[in-house]
């Protein structure tokens, strides 16, 4: 990939690709001139390489930097073991006359280099190795097996590294000297892989010498390399495209709800300063802004508050001219210009990508607690984040903002300072949202609705967060209702699936759950789903409602609503399947105006032209 074109069909369309299949992007120019140059307060610079990494992340995209980690990436990465953490174990056996500069060494350095934590090993684990291995070995990681003459100091380090809790994967490598020949150690090793769900990957050095061998563990789907910084370089990689689905997968939790600000007397009041022709709000205007979304904003306070300063954080955003709005977080203060420690990220934010925002920077390790200081409160933190991306979002009026005095006192947060400037050039009014690419949480379609008896219902976009309720949804259904609306019987709800079923994104999926809430407690009673196809000309149809809620007109509400929503979207038509023995589905469409398409084994399409 050169340039991302249009970034905003890119996200979209990779992160629905990217929870079902993996996508490798080879990216070069990462240091072009413009790529990271500073600017005042150490904020990251509009077409950073750097936003393109945050890009790919919260896409579910892996990155590789040049064309042999596209072809190692292409090999592993659709393997049912990937790691769970970086912690990396090295076996080898290279002798104590070679091991302070032999491949161990070599492979803990390129491990290092690229993010990744050599595996701390357990006492239980060093006590095993203790028992089985030579006297003299290692003690620690890398573990050198010293040249046994047969496999046994093979396998035993390698299962008891695997078995290992602190161990999130093992390197095995092979030097062709005075041990065990290179077939029958590939042998040994495939024998431990298929006991383990943990990864196994090797490094199988020596040339000709070694080929047969490596042939064997790739034959047995173990990534096999000729080094050991290519093996390192190749579990990386399969580290982050597990972090980065770990994160298309993540539930996050729910933050308490918040009273919406009104925007339309800020909004008025960013008008004010375009009409007197500012381009920067005034200190008290940034103030009410920042408080309007519960940003802690004392600026009256600095002086006082600087005294009492554990530690200085920065947090900004501004325009990207690929992927729109970004935010950026991370060491703030006097210092930040050398440190050059933050984190980018793409709003909107929820809990769980506003956590990842911080812990992917060294200031979150620092206001974990530093030299006698308290702790930062970090779900204050993640609120502010989350807050901040609010804001964000709903002034596309907003080019930039920058706050270097984001303060911990004592553990809590504040906001001392901050510089807002205002977008001068033209956007496209026709979009709500011109300055994003991840299309938010669509509020304008929230709904209060009543059945006849009264009983209210909201009706809603879903979320993330809903996966708990979606599961209990479902699980709550008969075996008839979900064969109707699945056309098969539904046993494992999993909670890979119930990600795709509460899928968030806004641009090409909308899903309108009806939630009423009984004794305190919230349940979901029906869903309706809308699926834009690539081109958005067409969308599909789907519903489903609880058999304690049917024929009381809630699929009807719902089907009006995905209908309604097709029209805004501008699309040519909505079409939808429906099982020939669903009689009420059937009549409903029919009501509705939909027409038959066609029929066959047993499935009937209908079709509601738009246009």
């Amino acid at each position: 990939m050169e340039e991302v074109g249009n970034a905003r069909k890119f996200m979209s369309a990779a992160r629905a690709f990217a929870l079902r299949k993996p996508i490798v992007i080879l990216k070069p120019g990462r240091f072009a001139e413009s790529a990271m140059t500073a600017m005042p307060d150490s904020t990251p610079t509009a077409g950073s390489d750097a936003i393109y990494d945050a890009a790919f992340k919260r896409a579910g995209v892996i990155r590789v930097k040049d064309i042999a980690g596209l072809f190692h990436a292409a090999g592993v990465l659709d393997s049912r073991k990937l790691p769970k953490g970086p912690r990396l174990a090295i076996v080898t056996a290279a002798g104590l006359e070679f091991a302070s500069a032999g491949p161990g060494l070599m492979a803990t350095d390129a491990l290092i280099d690229l993010g990744g934590e050599p595996a701390r090993l357990s006492p239980e684990t060093i006590e095993t190795l203790k028992n089985t291995l030579p006297p003299h070995w290692s003690e620690g990681n890398p573990v050198d097996v010293l040249g046994d003459k047969d496999t046994a100091g093979y396998v035993k380090a390698i299962d008891a590294c695997l078995q290992d809790p602190g161990v999130d994967g093992v390197l095995v490598i092979y030097v062709p000297m005075n041990i065990a020949g290179p077939e029958e150690v590939a042998k040994a090793v495939i024998g431990s892989a298929r006991k383990t769900w943990k990864p196994i990957i090797a490094a199988w050095i020596g040339g000709r010498q070694v080929r047969n061998a490596r042939e064997i563990l790739i034959q047995n789907n173990i990534p096999t390399y000729e080094t050991p910084e290519d093996a390192v370089r190749t579990y990386i990689d399969m580290f982050k495209y597990k972090r980065n689905l770990d994160l298309l997968h993540e539930t996050p939790s729910e933050l308490p709800d918040r009273k919406s600000p009104l925007k339309q007397p800020l909004k008025k009041m960013i008008d004010k300063a375009v009409r007197e022709g500012r381009t920067i709000l005034s200190e008290t205007e940034a103030e009410e802004l920042l408080l309007s979304y519960d940003i802690p904003a004392t600026f009256q306070e600095t002086q006082k508050m600087m005294k009492e300063v554990d530690y200085e954080l920065i947090l900004g955003s501004q325009r990207d001219k690929d992927f729109g709005s970004i935010i950026f977080f991370g060491m703030g203060g006097t210092a930040a210009d050398f440190v050059r420690d933050f984190s980018i990220g793409l709003p909107p934010l929820n809990q769980t990508l506003a956590r990842r925002l911080m812990e992917e920077t060294k200031a979150f390790n620092l206001i974990q607690g530093y030299r006698g200081k308290p702790p930062a409160n970090t779900e204050e933190l993640e609120k502010i984040l989350v807050n901040f991306s609010n804001l964000i979002v709903d002034f596309p009026e907003i080019a930039e903002i920058v706050i270097n005095k984001l303060v911990i006192s004592n553990g809590s947060p504040y906001v001392l300072d901050a510089r807002i400037i205002l977008e001068t050039r033209s956007f496209d009014s026709r979009s709500q949202y011109p300055h994003l690419v991840i299309a938010p949480y669509p509020v304008r379609l929230i709904e209060n609705w009543k059945f006849t008896d009264g009983h209210e219902v909201l009706l809603r976009p879903i979320k993330p967060e809903d996966e708990p309720l979606a599961r209990e949804f479902l699980s709550s259904l008969s075996p008839e209702t979900l064969r109707t609306r699945f056309f098969s019987s539904i046993t494992n709800i999993n909670h890979e699936w119930l990600v795709l079923f509460c899928d968030t994104d806004y641009d090409r999926h909308l899903s309108i759950v009806a939630e009423t809430t009984e004794c305190g407690r919230r349940r979901i009673i029906g869903v309706g789903t809308l699926h834009v196809d690539a081109e958005k000309s067409s969308g599909e149809f789907a519903l489903i409602v609880h058999d304690s809620f049917q024929r009381k007109g809630l699929a009807s509400k719902l089907m009006q609503l995905i209908i309604a929503h097709g029209r805004e979207r501008g699309l040519d038509e909505i079409n939808g399947q429906i099982l020939n023995e669903n009689d009420k589905m059937l009549s409903l469409a029919k009501k509705l105006g939909f027409k038959r398409q066609w029929q066959q084994g047993g499935i009937i399409s209908v079709i509601l032209r738009l246009k």
